[in-house]
């Protein structure tokens, strides 16, 4: 048993099984579905680019070629689109763990897989992504304060002095607008949406207990520190269960109570408005900043729409610019827009252009000569 440990320890050093690589990408967007992260993998064409290799029992490796390879990494990236996008958690980590024995066996190198650029900025940018700051002193200062209006709470997420910001909208000074202020307008929109889409809650005074701005900012991945950084390691089992203990019944300690007991309500309302929101509330956060893997299956259809409308017009002047030429073309355009974006290849461009090209596009070998 120890060779074998030590055998498994040397394989697992040097390769990534394909279920690894399916984990690797779920911790680095734990929010995406495994048929976003299907998508992804079909978008950076990593079947074709990585060799890969199998065990037997005896935990022998054995390279394979590259066809196979490709056919097998390409099964691996069917499987996961195919798992239903509305598929509930149990019924996704059933399908993942199917997964899990059908390649326990199959491997890529490690280091191919690691440096695989589009997966290297993957991870170089899920590690930047953490949004936790440590505030300026005007915005420590605000965060001490037991509730906030509209605009207060918006000053946390622009870094706005409060006080400068309420005294323009009072004066009703022009310079108060999206030109001057764009990081504040756009932060009070966000506020807005928040109370409408029932995940903020106003007191009856219009203010927005400092418990339900903790959780709203920390659900945007927006962290300040000493506001909400600690806020996913609070105990919210004692919602409701307000504890009073009061050894001088003195103004004070009431106040304190007092103050207390209302961040408690207002946690305990604002999870009540969440349950009563999820039947009825879509597409509410269209306003959050989108990230990860879905983000980047968002920009290669963007690409792709791109190449084809650029293909389009140049096919209506011209229906017999065969599929090969018409890539190379396409290509020379969008390098001077989105070059790092772009695939490494032109045979990618051919991929995105075929189902929209003329008849006359798709005939083998070159363009006859008029002369």
């Amino acid at each position: 048993m120890a060779l074998l440990d030590q055998t498994r320890s040397a394989i697992k050093q040097q390769y990534i099984s394909f279920f690894e690589i399916i984990s690797f990408l779920r911790n680095q967007s734990p929010n995406d579905k495994p048929c976003e992260i299907g998508q992804y993998l079909e978008n950076i064409e990593i079947a074709g680019k990585l060799k890969q290799y199998e065990s037997d029992r005896s935990l022998r490796i054995s390279e394979k070629s590259m066809l196979y390879s490709e056919t097998r990494l390409q099964d691996l990236v069917n499987n996961l689109m195919s798992i239903n996008v509305f598929a509930s958690d149990n019924e996704v980590e059933s399908a993942i763990n199917e997964l899990q024995l059908k390649y326990e066996r199959s491997y890529v190198l490690r280091s191919d897989f690691l440096g695989f650029k589009p997966i290297a900025e993957l991870d170089n940018n899920t590690q930047n992504e953490s949004n936790s700051m440590s505030p300026p002193d005007h915005i420590r200062k605000l965060s001490l304060s037991d509730f906030f209006t509209v605009v207060q709470a918006a000053c946390l997420i622009s870094n706005d002095e409060a006080g400068q910001i309420q005294a323009l909208i009072d004066s009703g000074d022009l310079r108060y607008d999206s030109w001057n202020y764009g990081d504040h307008t756009q932060a009070v929109e966000t506020i807005k949406k928040g109370i409408k889409a029932k995940k903020l809650i106003q007191d009856a005074d219009g203010d927005i207990p400092r418990a339900s701005l903790q959780k709203f900012l920390f659900d945007k991945n927006h962290i300040i520190d000493g506001f909400n950084d600690k806020f996913s390691s609070q105990d919210q089992s004692t919602f409701g269960t307000p504890s009073v203990q009061q050894n001088e019944p003195n103004f004070d300690n009431l106040n304190t109570e007092i103050t207390q007991l209302k961040d408690q309500l207002a946690q305990a309302q604002q999870l009540i408005q969440e349950l009563e929101a999820m039947s009825n509330i879509q597409d509410s956060d269209s306003d959050a900043q989108i990230t990860g893997i879905y983000r980047r299956n968002l920009l290669a259809k963007d690409r792709q729409g791109m190449a084809r409308i650029i293909a389009l017009n140049l096919w209506n002047d011209d229906q017999n610019i065969l599929i090969g030429d018409m890539a190379n073309r396409v290509y020379a355009i969008m390098v001077d827009f989105c070059k790092d974006d772009l695939p490494q290849e032109t045979s990618s461009l051919k991929t995105w252009l075929r189902p929209i090209a003329p008849p006359e596009s798709q005939r083998k070998g070159r363009k006859k000569s008029n002369t």
